[in-house]
């Protein structure tokens, strides 16, 4: 009754996310997350299979189905683009700059560089190459460490990239940011910089294909990379008056870099300028530059982000279709509890992880700790969330090949998993397919049978979400294991609410505590 009851709280707040946003696209598949018992993991022993204890056993007891180590690169939902467009400055003439940095090459000059980043607070822009952010994890690291930094792609090994052959240019066109989530299971934008500016209309296609959307050029100016003092650089550089939103281009590998990044960052500051990211750049007045107004999941991403349910990063992207992380679903999944009254008396999913013993989840974390992998490092906001949503029975964990029990907190969330969390959550509200027709129970379970890449003991619950129109299964194709998108997240919870919590409020009215629940209207 307890569970039932936070899933009942959980769908009245998604109403009143929906009440009032018009308009909702079609969804073309949902995200995947884990509401009470529904997390499918690796097979474990009877032991670790205790109620309440947040581990769960794999409907299959088949260790491949226990979620991938990492955030996905690639989200097979992602829409096909056009060519990528290319960056030269800002929409507006605002005294923004963007401070730009390629060729994480050579740890001894990038880490001082990164560390002058950080002592300045300074917002900034990195370009990745592949190889270097595999082969030396000291700088990659504290990339990753850094929430001013916003990452994107250099290509997999820095060659001239005009001329090269489609296959060529797709193996390329994308591996920086790759591997830096390989490596991080961190956030990485979805900018793109050719190795030495340089693209022609294939590169344009192929950062398009993979799924960049922008392609960012540099202001011309003096090169740091010559060898020219700091000092002859910064006059070079902010000499006469500055273009409204000059790209300025730094390199990691420069000798004299990084005794220029706090004199730069102090003169554009005197001359009123402010620092910025290029996606802060790019979207203006926009709400995220890979969502814009104009976007189909507009609304959702609207509703959720003004709830404080699914954020954007505040490098001025919304990540839109990079998958979802258990960490955030955790996150979303209690913000949205909580929203509704908390965790039975507990006023926040802080105040609820702090009233009883902490889970000991080998792979969780709080920032800060020395020899720590970045995969395993969360906030301790983040890890208060893991907390009360296995304590609330929303999100469970696992057990490793070495025994230990687990969150996989940086995985990326799949369409099994959601749909058998909607399952739970739908039940109690619609009444089963079965009820209305004569037969139609016997259909619905002939629906079940035909889904084959779903396993048996989940069939039930995900042709049921199928059925009420939450989910899809073409020709009887679940696609269980795809990971899903962060936008795709927002549009299922957004439909969610449409679907289920109207017939909710129509039984059992509007509690008194939706007053105060943010805004969702421009």
């Amino acid at each position: 009754m307890f569970v039932v009851g936070l899933l009942g709280i959980t769908l009245m707040a998604l109403y009143l996310l929906w009440n009032g946003i018009a308009g909702w696209p079609g969804l073309r598949g949902a995200a995947s997350t884990g509401i009470p018992g529904d997390h499918i993991t690796a097979g474990l022993p009877p032991a670790a299979t205790g109620a309440g204890n947040g581990i769960a056993a794999s409907p299959a007891g088949d260790l491949s189905w226990a979620p991938a180590p990492t955030v996905a690169v690639d989200v097979p939902g992602r829409p096909v683009l056009g060519p990528s467009r290319v960056v030269t400055g800002p929409r507006d003439d605002r005294r923004m700059v963007a401070l730009t940095f390629d060729d994480n090459y050579k740890p001894e000059l990038a880490v001082p560089v990164l560390r002058a980043l950080a002592r300045v607070e300074a917002p900034a822009t990195v370009f990745v190459v592949g190889g270097p952010t595999r082969s030396y994890p000291e700088v990659t690291d504290l990339m990753a460490g850094n929430p001013l930094l916003e990452v994107g792609d250099h290509s997999a090994t820095h060659v001239e990239l005009t001329g090269l052959t489609p296959a060529a240019l797709a193996a390329e066109v994308g591996a920086g940011v790759a591997a830096y989530r390989e490596m991080t299971g961190a956030h990485a934008s979805s900018l793109f910089r050719p190795p030495g500016g340089h693209y022609d209309e294939a590169v344009l296609q192929a950062a398009g294909e993979k799924g960049f959307p922008w392609t960012v050029e540099f202001t011309p100016g003096p090169a740091d990379y010559s060898g020219l003092p700091a000092r002859q650089l910064l006059h070079g550089i902010v000499s006469g008056e500055i273009v409204p939103g000059p790209l300025i281009l730094l390199h990691f590998n420069a000798a004299h870099t990084a005794e220029l990044v706090p004199q730069l960052v102090g003169a554009l500051r005197a001359r009123g300028y402010k620092l910025v990211t290029v996606s802060q750049l790019i979207k203006g007045n926009d709400l995220y530059a890979d969502v814009p107004p104009d976007d189909p999941a507009y609304a959702a991403v609207l509703a959720l982000d003004r709830a404080d349910v699914i954020n954007g990063y505040p490098t001025g992207d919304y990540g839109a279709w990079e998958a979802m992380s258990r960490v955030d679903l955790a996150w979303a999944l209690t913000r949205l509890v909580e929203i509704g009254g908390g965790y039975g008396g507990a006023a926040t999913a802080g105040e609820a992880a702090s009233a009883a013993s902490a889970l000991d989840f080998s792979d969780v974390v709080v920032a800060g700790g020395d020899g720590v992998s970045p995969l395993h490092q969360v906030t301790a906001k983040e890890q208060a969330a893991i907390d009360a949503a296995v304590r609330a029975g929303l999100m469970q964990g696992g057990v490793d090949a070495e025994g230990e029990a687990v969150f996989w907190p940086k995985a990326s969330v799949r369409r099994i998993d959601l749909a058998l969390a909607l399952a739970k959550a739908v039940e109690k509200w619609l009444p089963p397919a079965g009820d209305a027709t004569p037969g139609a129970s016997d259909a619905a379970g002939g629906r079940a049978a035909a889904l084959a890449d779903v396993p048996p003991e989940a069939r039930e619950a995900v042709a049921a979400v199928v059925e009420v129109g939450l989910m899809d299964a073409p020709a009887g194709e679940f696609r269980s294991l795809e990971p899903m998108a962060r936008v795709e997240v927002a549009q299922v919870l957004h439909l969610l609410a449409q679907v289920v919590a109207p017939r909710l409020v129509g039984q059992q009215g509007l509690p008194e505590w939706w007053k105060g629940l943010p805004a969702a209207r421009d």
